[in-house]
Order: C-alpha cells, then structure tokens, then sequence
C-alpha cells in the first residue's frame, strides 16, 4: 500500500461483503485501495483512518440503509467533502444525508462485482479521471500505459484564420458587399463543419495588399493556417478563387476556384461558403493526421486523434489495435474533449466487427464513451454524425440514425452523415433509402475532388 493511496473506502461494517466486492474490483484495474482490512496488528485505528482518509486521492463513500445512519461514515464523508476528494456511490436504495444530496452519485444497487457492467465501467472511469493517475488499461490480451492527464499535454485544436476575401489582393472590380457576406458566411460555414478553431482575421493597417510572405500574419493571429480568397469577374461570370495556406512555412497546401454566373451573384454566398468549407476543413483534417502519423515525440491529444484516424483507414485488425490504443491515449490527456472519446468509441466499434472477437467488452465500452462525448457536447455536427455512425456499427441503427440526422439538420452540408445514413439504412433492411443516400454520397464525394 502506498503512503498516498488512490481511494479510500468508506463504508458501513454492516456492507464489508459489498465493500470486498469494490476493493477488489479496485485493484484488479490497478488501483491502490485503503480500507480498514489493511490495517496492522497494533496500529491505532483513529490515527491510521484518518491519516489515509485525508492522503487519499478519492474517498469512495459506499451509501447504504446501514452507512448514511452511520456516524463514522458520515464524518468520513464529509472530510472527504472538505477536501474535495468525495466520489460518492449508491450500493443500495435509500435517503443520503441532506448535505449530500446534490453531490453527483453513482447508481450502482444492482452491481454484484461484474468487471463487464456498464455502470461499473462508467464509475470506474469517473474514479480514474478523477484521481488523475497513470492506470494500466486492458486492450485485448494485453495491457498498455495510459498517460497521466497534464495540464500542459491538454488537446491543441490547431486555428485556422480567414483572412476577408478580397481584400489582399486589391481586387478593383471585387463586389465589397458580396465578398463581406461571402467572408461572414465562409466563417459561419467553417465553425459548423471543423473541429478547428475558427479565428476572424481582420485585416491590419501593416498589412500591404501586395504582402507575398503571410507568416507574419499567421504570426500576429497565432494560426496554424491562413484561408485567403479573391473574387473576380469574368464577362457574364464571378470567379472566387480559395487558398490554404500553412502559417509557419506560408507554403501554399491547397487551392480551388469556383464559377457562378454574375446574376446568382447576390443568391450564393451561403451556399458557396458550405462548397469552399467542407473541401477545406477535409483537407486540414488529413494533413493533421498525416503529420501525427509522421511525429514520433511530443504528442497532444489531437495528435492521438489524428494517428488513430490514420490507423482507422487501413481497417485491419492490426491497424485497429493502433487506433484504440493512440485514441485511449487522447482520452487520458483531454478526458473533457467530446472527439477524444468519440474516436475511441468508433475505433473500438469497428475493432468489434472487423476482428470478429469481442465479447461484448468493447461494444459496452464504447456506448460507455458515445455517452460521455454526448454529455460533453451535443452541438457539433461532426460529432453527432460520428456518434450515430458508431452506434450504428454497434448494431443499434435507429438510435445511430437519429443522432446522425440531428447532425444533418445542424449541418445539411456536411456529406460524411450520407455514407452512415446509407449504411444506417442497409442495416434497417431500407434498399431505396439506403440507395438515395449513396448517390447523395458519390455526389459529395465527386464534388470534392
């Protein structure tokens, strides 16, 4: 036993069955566990408690019938209260002390020491997070270290920042109206499609529209990438001209024009903002999980998105060994960012039927974070659309169906929800529907490239 443990046990002597059940449990996930079997022949029982009731990382508070009418658990309680160390758990129905009622509480009155239990697997991960220790995780036949969270290795959601379009260029014969709603739009369009963060880059005075160098300009915005645009006309046409460019080197990564008529010219901004952000959020996403692939020191938890998404790709049995583990990793050090556990739990959905193996570990674990991602964000289109399609390869297609068509609705120009929606429907014996989605789909696709 450790001079700090990880959880202290509270508990009525009346529940020691029950409370073996969790010591155990504890530390067969590698947790050390204090609790008052541990102590040794001699040793003065209110000194010892009280000093690994105030040293432990977590105090455990087992609530029963027996434990909120006892006065040492109840003091132990609120110790732990105190010290912001509570992690309270309801093992059998009755009234918690009043001061204790609106501290968050774990159901568990039906669990009987089962390691696969949803519910248990949902406590044990709110007592890891909590604790904020270097656990070992189990993943198949092995078992792998998980980082400990820091708050310097917290997630680093690269900013991508849009610059006006028009406006570097000079463009003498640009539509200002139009390439202001076009800007305004385009930066609507991208915070709707992109888990980057999305920076407005207004134009400074020290900026010279003949600038051919925008490092100091990503510089001064402190982006990892530039968007810049110009608008033309051409005869009876407008051209709208977009270019991706990286903010440390100012190498050019991506560019694509679009041509309209000039009587659509008033019409499209909106719809011509969804046609340039989707290309370009798809082709940052892709280059973040190329060079997370290539990096070899010095990750964050977006890094570990970007190499499971990599490994999710190849769709090997091998490849999704990979994804787990790099996604299990984001979720240890930004266990508050919804895409880390999405990306677990769809990596760990499609392990399930690729590998052909899982014993119903991996589809609870990965409701266990669909879940957590929803309770984290609700908002993000991508997100709800990657956590219907996980739900669905988990073999619940109406409720992966409806999360999906909740991130359309959020989003109607995001394509990625047609090929889950066509897959959604194949499931659910729906042909002609699943077929409308994947023309839908081939559209999009056709449309990007």
């Amino acid at each position: 036993m450790t001079a700090q443990p990880d959880i202290f046990l509270s508990y009525n002597r009346e529940d020691q069955t029950v409370a073996k059940l969790y010591a155990d449990a504890f530390a067969a996930e590698g947790l050390d566990v204090w609790w008052d079997t541990a102590l040794r022949s001699g040793e003065a029982y209110d000194e010892v408690t009280e000093a690994a009731l105030r040293s432990a990382k977590a105090v455990v508070v087992l609530w029963s019938p027996r434990s909120v009418v006892s006065r040492w658990v109840r003091a132990e309680a609120t110790i732990a209260d105190r010290c912001k160390t509570l992690v309270p758990v309801m093992i059998e129905p009755c009234e918690r002390p009043i001061m204790f009622e609106l501290t968050q509480t774990a159901e568990l009155s039906h669990w009987t020491g089962d390691a696969k239990d949803k519910a248990w697997l949902a406590f044990l991960d709110d007592v890891r997070r909590f604790i904020g220790r270097e656990v070992t995780l189990p993943v198949g036949n092995t078992v792998i270290a998980a980082s400990p969270p820091a708050t310097e290795a917290k997630h680093f959601t690269p900013a991508l920042a849009v610059l006006p379009i028009g406006t570097r260029l000079g463009d003498a014969d640009a539509d200002a109206g139009f390439a202001t709603d076009l800007t305004d739009e385009l930066l609507t369009a991208l915070s709707q499609h992109s888990l980057f963060r999305i920076l407005p880059g207004a134009m400074s005075s020290t900026w010279h529209s003949n600038l051919t160098d925008l490092r100091p300009v990503a510089h001064d915005l402190q982006a990892s990438y530039l968007l810049e645009g110009s608008l033309r006309r051409t005869g009876s046409e407008f051209r709208v001209t977009i270019k991706l460019i990286e903010g440390e080197s100012g190498k050019l990564l991506w560019s694509h024009k679009w041509q309209r008529p000039l009587a659509e010219l008033d019409d499209v901004p909106d719809a011509l903002a969804h046609a340039i952000a989707v290309p370009a959020n798809n082709k940052l996403m892709w280059l973040q999980y190329d060079r997370a692939a290539a990096k070899t020191t010095g990750f964050t938890a977006w890094d570990h998105i970007g190499r499971a998404n990599a490994a999710l790709v190849k769709s090997t049995t091998a490849s999704l060994k990979i994804a787990i583990d790099e996604a299990r990793k984001a979720v240890n050090l930004a266990p508050d960012f919804a895409f880390s556990h999405v990306t677990l739990a769809f990596s760990l959905a499609a392990s399930a039927i690729v590998s052909g193996d899982d014993d119903g570990t991996k589809a609870a674990e990965a409701r266990r974070h669909v879940n957590i991602a929803l309770d984290l964000d609700r908002t993000t289109a991508i997100l709800l659309i990657f956590a219907g399609g996980t739900t669905v390869l988990m073999g619940d297609p109406e409720t992966g169906l409806r999360l999906m068509e909740r991130g359309r609705a959020l989003d109607p120009h995001d394509g990625t929800a047609h090929f889950y929606v066509m897959i959604a429907n194949l499931f659910l014996g729906r042909l002609p529907e699943a077929l409308s989605e994947s023309d839908r789909y081939i559209e999009f696709v056709a449309s990007e490239s």
